[in-house]
């Protein structure tokens, strides 16, 4: 058995401690398998690796990279050297506050980490429920404290990447905040005073997490450097009459709305979020954004050749 395998138990609502979880030959051998398998589906040669974005929706055949992952120090240093971590107790840390457990190994310097998150329902607590189970033809009562491990995971950090598909979950592991770039007051000010023709100090007042992310998204997109207020006002017109675009009097900006459902219409259309039909010409809202003039290539990512496997 090649991998080790760590406990990432919940402190409180911001904080986890990592611990070592002891298993027996078989039953390691069995979770070393298990985990290897399912994080040898995300080398398949037809999965393509895309450049992690919030807002961006994935293909089945694809998922999340982001290069350079930076973990907690106290996980790297448990990932590095998990013989050192405490042991898992049970009856002292309880199994309901498991988070996850991530299956470990080192070789040659490189890290691999496969880790698979723990919802309540996976969590068997016989204090808590009456658990049976058979044992030849009879049926017993469990009583001790287990887990259901199925064979879905959630993360995989190897070399320097981390690969996941849903961010909401691997968030229960570690932080994606560093990566969710969110643009704060003075971006927001700055750029509006650039751009726009606004109550900036209302803006502000309404801006929530999903403003802040478009705000952000529009500022790398560099569409005013491309394109004029005018040109934006007359795209949007001859697109659609229900987008609130107008422009200031010297038409030099466009006017930024101060009602917040207007703000969000704004904002999906600057960040392409809206399209057309081509063949019933109806007007939708996406935000997956996926471009079709190269489907070899992703946002960044690119088919996959075969090889690299998860070591065991």
């Amino acid at each position: 058995m090649s991998f080790q395998f760590l406990a990432i138990v919940r402190n409180g609502p911001d904080s986890s401690s990592i611990y070592r979880l002891a298993v027996d030959e078989e039953l390691g051998e069995e979770m070393e398998r298990s985990f290897t398998i399912a994080a040898g589906k995300w080398q398949d040669a037809a999965i393509q690796r895309v450049e992690f974005d919030p807002a961006y929706s994935l293909d089945d055949n694809q998922i999340f990279e982001i290069k350079k992952f930076l973990f907690p120090p106290d996980l790297l240093n448990a990932m590095r050297f998990p013989h050192e971590c405490s042991e898992f107790s049970a009856d002292t840390l309880g199994i309901a506050n498991i988070k996850a457990i991530a299956a470990v190994n080192v070789q040659g310097g490189r890290h691999t980490a496969i880790f698979k998150t723990v919802g309540k329902a996976k969590k068997l607590e016989p204090t808590k429920s009456l658990l049976i189970v058979c044992q030849r033809s009879a049926y017993m009562k469990l009583n001790f404290p287990g887990i259901i491990l199925d064979d879905k995971i959630t993360a995989v950090f190897e070399g320097d990447a981390l690969l996941f598909r849903t961010p909401n979950t691997v968030k229960k592991i570690v932080s994606l905040k560093d990566y969710m770039k969110e643009a704060n007051d003075l971006e927001i000010v700055t750029f509006l005073e650039s751009r726009f023709e606004t109550n900036t100090e209302k803006i502000l007042a309404v801006a929530d997490t999903w403003m802040r992310k478009r705000f952000a998204s529009l500022m790398q997109s560099n569409v005013f450097d491309q394109h004029s207020a005018m040109d934006i006002y007359e795209t949007a017109k001859s697109f659609s009459a229900d987008i609130p675009m107008e422009l200031s009097k010297d038409r030099s900006k466009l006017v930024l709305p101060e009602d917040k459902q207007y703000i969000r219409m704004m904002l999906k259309f600057l960040n392409e979020e809206y399209y057309k039909g081509v063949l019933t010409g109806k007007d939708y809202q996406t935000h997956a954004k996926r471009p079709m003039e190269n489907a070899g290539d992703v946002r960044g990512g690119q088919p996959r050749k075969a090889g690299g496997k998860f070591r065991r």
